[in-house]
């Protein structure tokens, strides 16, 4: 793989679809920080067939950017082979941190498995066992009483449960 490139790029150009979270949190103090010093961690993007970029890593210095009233932002360009290869190092670059919620970890994990990867690929890929995998997959087929026990930031602020991408959950039938 070649090395990543180093460019700003207009934020208007970056598709956000592809985000394992579905939430950003607040963002107030992010927002602050960049409105004094800038984006000091260059955002993860890899480039679209059509045009544009496939924002990769950085949805929160993106959106705090944005808020911030930035045009572009500082990104390495990372070509990746496929849609699940830039899954998968969102995911990865989730599960490098504490606070990815189990639900939104399954999420991306149920992705995964719909482009095709076995429970084992995943595991291997993220570096965790399969019976990891396995487990947090099977949190997708919980009622969502019990689903959102697992997942704080899948209430919204009035304690009423939003609901799962259904990427997230199409296709999933749990092990025998």
């Amino acid at each position: 793989m070649a090395e990543p490139q180093l460019r700003n790029v207009a934020i208007t150009e970056l598709d956000r679809t592809h985000n394992v979270r579905r939430s950003l949190g607040n963002l107030a103090e992010l927002v602050k920080s960049i409105s004094d010093v800038g984006v000091l961690t260059p955002v993860t993007v890899a480039p679209k067939e059509d045009g544009g970029w496939y924002l990769v890593a950085g949805y929160r210095r993106t959106a705090a950017a944005e808020k911030a009233g930035l045009d572009t932002v500082p990104a390495l360009v990372h070509t990746a082979r496929d849609s699940s290869e830039r899954l998968l190092a969102t995911l990865v670059e989730n599960l490098q941190r504490l606070d990815l919620d189990p639900v939104e970890e399954a999420g991306g994990y149920r992705q995964l498995v719909n482009a095709g990867w076995s429970q084992a690929e995943v595991a291997r890929r993220v570096r965790r066992s399969r019976g990891h995998v396995s487990r947090r997959l099977r949190l997708l087929t919980l009622p969502d009483e019990r689903c959102w026990r697992w997942s704080p930031r899948g209430r919204s602020p009035s304690s009423t449960p939003t609901p799962c991408p259904a990427s997230w959950t199409r296709g999933y039938k749990p092990p025998p």
